[in-house]
Formats: structure tokens, C-alpha cells, sequence
């Protein structure tokens, strides 16, 4: 499969460790262009995140700073103070025009944008002075905690992509933009064995409200039978500190997750929630990478997760912020392998029948397509 269309990327920090399925999905497309330039990846700013190696450092281009543009295209006036009205900087405004240049010159034919946020918002503005329609991918945290920008971008978006019915009812409550619902996808993997000695749980997630690291770990303090607890993503201090069973690794390369996998996981456990400032998970990434290797899933009723996790199907969900909840699941998997094993193979089936990354790639270059026949 080959496309003709020629595509940019703007990516906010690069790289950031739970942005990888957007790198995955850039790589995808990458395989697909056709010609010299025909994908073009800036990047706003560096981080020092770890690098999982997705993509080439030398094909992404990082955005000059505002204080190191000297060539950018014009900005129409009223454009400019519609910027300044919804609270953006102007001297923002100048990475804005150099992107604007630089995707002109490329012949870029459409911009996709994850995430509603600061880089959509930028990409917004090039996207407008170049006359070059902008797709936006949107997660949950830009609906939820949206900025004084989420309108701006959304009534400057040719097409909204929404990675979960869910999400595309967020939108709705947002802005009256039409949305598409494209769910977030998964490479297939093989099948994890069952843990050998102490019932083993996993957690794959990073330190942040969300996550539900106090309701997990409350959970777990509740079981009356040894349990080993592998938490990648967050060290010891940010779950609570020293526990009993716990083995907390921090951030980890692809490598060091698969081999956490390949030496036996009895359940794949995330206690999603709803943060103090009204952030959630829309679909959480690891959980699909949990279910594409056959791991039965203990998680919560919050945000897109109802769409992938099927209570007492292909895995269990409990309410939000509920350890005795929680801990009565993992026991009730502890205690019957047969049920945990049929959910995992439950899950593992539906993740390669209904997230498979081929078919998003076919949508997401019809929908490239369509916006610009017009037919959004």
C-alpha cells in the first residue's frame, strides 16, 4: 500500500515515554509515503525521556525557538488577534509562521495533530496561514482540562479524530464539531505465561493522578495471600514507598517491559480514576498491550475503558476509587485460573480482531483523504 499524499507531524516533547503510540503510528506512516518529504515530524521541544527507538532522531526536525526564526510566512491580522484574544503568546506566533513556510514549501497536503493542546493550537495557526487542512487526534486530558485555546483549534480543525465513543461525547459537550471515532490500536504479541511462586500483578503506568497508584496499592494490602507487585513506569517513593511484594522499576525500555512479560504475569491491574482536576484515562495504552498478550485486566469504569474491557467477558472492572472493590477482583482471579485464563484469551482475540493497527492505518488515510475532497 502507497499514498500520494504528502503529510506533516507536530509533535509537542520529544520523545515522552506514554506518547509511543503516536510514534508507532508515525513509523506506520511513514512506511507508506511516497517520495522524498512525503512525511515531514517537527518536534516543539527535547526531552530526556527514554528513547524506545520508534523513530530516527535525524528525520524529526525540532521547531526553532521564537528568538531564532528569521523567515516565516505572514499572519493575516485577524488571525493574529483571534491568537491574542484566546490568550496565546505573539512571540509564539513566529514558530507558528515557520512552520507555516516550511509545510508550504514541502508541498505538505494535510497536518495530524494528537492531542488537543499547545502543538495542536500552534499547528492551528500554520495549518491557517499556509491553507492546509489540520486533522487532531483528540485524548481525553485536552476535553477534560481544556485550555483557553480548545476552541480556537477545534473551529480551525478540518476533521476531529476521537480515539473512543467516549471521547467523541467530550467533543460534542466541547464544540459542535462532527467527529470520527478511531480507536486506538495495538501490535500483536505473543501470549504471556502465568506467573510460577507468589500471585504476580503488573502495573505499567506513570506517577501521575490517574493511575490510581493509592487505590492499587490500598488494594493490594487488602489480600490475604502473597502477592508480588511489578510496577513499571513509577518508582518506589511516587506508589507510597517500601511494601511488601513490591518491586518498583521506574521508567523502563520496550526490552525490560517484554521480558517482564515473557517471565510470567497472573494480572494486569490499573486502578483508573478521575484527577483532582478532572483528568482520566480515555483508553490506556498498556491495558491493550496487556490484553494483546493474553493477561487478564482488573481496572475501573472510568473514561473509554468500557469499550475495550467487558466486565466479566474479557476481563474486570470495578467503580473508581473502591480498593475492597479492586482487592476482591484480584482475589477472585487468584482464586479461579480457569476464569482468569478465559479472559485473557477473551481479550486477546478481541484486541487482534478490533484493534488492529493495519485497518486504523486504511481509516486514518481515508480520512486524510476525504478532508481533502472535502468530504469531512
Amino acid at each position: 500500500m502507497g499514498c500520494g499524499l504528502k503529510i506533516a507531524y507536530l509533535l509537542g516533547r520529544y520523545p515522552t515515554v506514554s506518547h509511543t503510540f503516536v510514534y508507532r503510528e508515525v513509523a506506520q506512516i511513514a512506511t507508506v509515503a511516497q517520495g522524498q518529504g512525503a512525511l515531514d515530524v517537527c518536534v516543539l521541544s527535547a526531552s530526556k525521556a527514554c528513547d524506545h527507538g520508534i523513530l530516527d532522531r535525524a528525520d524529526i526536525c525540532t521547531v526553532p525557538t521564537a528568538s531564532m526564526v528569521f523567515l516565516a510566512d505572514p499572519i493575516p491580522t485577524q488571525l493574529e488577534r483571534a491568537w491574542l484574544a484566546h490568550g496565546g503568546r505573539a512571540k509564539d506566533l513566529r514558530r507558528a509562521r515557520w512552520l507555516a513556510r516550511r509545510w508550504r514549501r514541502l508541498g505538505i497536503a494535510v497536518v495530524h495533530v494528537h492531542f488537543l493542546g499547545f502543538s495542536a493550537a500552534l499547528a492551528a495557526v500554520a495549518c491557517e496561514i499556509a491553507e492546509i487542512p489540520l486533522v487532531l487526534t483528540v485524548h481525553a486530558r485536552g476535553l477534560l482540562v481544556a485550555d483557553s485555546m480548545a476552541q480556537f483549534t477545534l473551529t480551525r480543525t478540518a476533521k476531529v479524530i476521537a480515539i473512543s465513543g467516549h471521547t467523541r461525547g467530550l467533543v460534542s459537550k466541547l464544540s459542535q464539531v462532527n467527529c470520527t471515532v478511531l480507536p486506538l490500536v495495538v501490535d500483536h504479541a505473543t501470549v504471556t505465561p502465568s506467573a510460577t511462586g507468589a500471585f504476580h500483578v503488573l502495573t505499567v503506568a506513570r506517577p501521575v493522578a490517574k493511575k490510581g497508584y493509592p487505590v492499587l496499592r490500598q488494594a493490594i494490602e487488602k489480600l490475604d495471600f502473597d502477592v508480588r507487585w511489578t510496577v513499571i513506569g513509577a518508582t518506589e517513593a511516587e506508589v507510597g514507598g517500601p511494601m511488601d511484594g513490591l518491586n518498583a522499576l521506574g521508567a523502563q525500555s520496550f526490552a525490560q517491559v517484554r521480558a517482564c512479560y515473557d517471565a510470567g504475569v497472573d494480572v494486569f491491574a490499573l486502578a483508573c480514576c478521575t484527577a483532582p482536576d478532572g483528568d482520566e484515562d480515555g483508553v490506556p495504552v498498556a491495558i491493550l498491550e496487556a490484553m494483546a498478550r493474553g493477561v487478564a485486566v482488573v481496572t475501573t469504569s472510568v473514561g473509554g475503558l468500557e469499550e475495550l474491557v467487558v466486565d466479566g467477558e474479557n476481563g474486570l472492572l470495578v467503580t473508581p476509587d473502591d480498593p475492597a472493590a479492586f482487592a476482591q477482583a484480584l482475589a477472585r482471579l487468584k482464586s479461579d485460573k480457569v476464569l482468569a485464563l478465559r479472559f485473557g484469551r477473551k481479550g486477546r482475540a478481541d484486541v487482534r480482531q478490533h484493534r488492529c493497527p493495519d485497518a486504523r492505518l486504511l481509516a486514518l488515510m481515508a480520512c486524510f483523504e476525504n478532508v481533502l475532497k472535502g468530504a469531512v
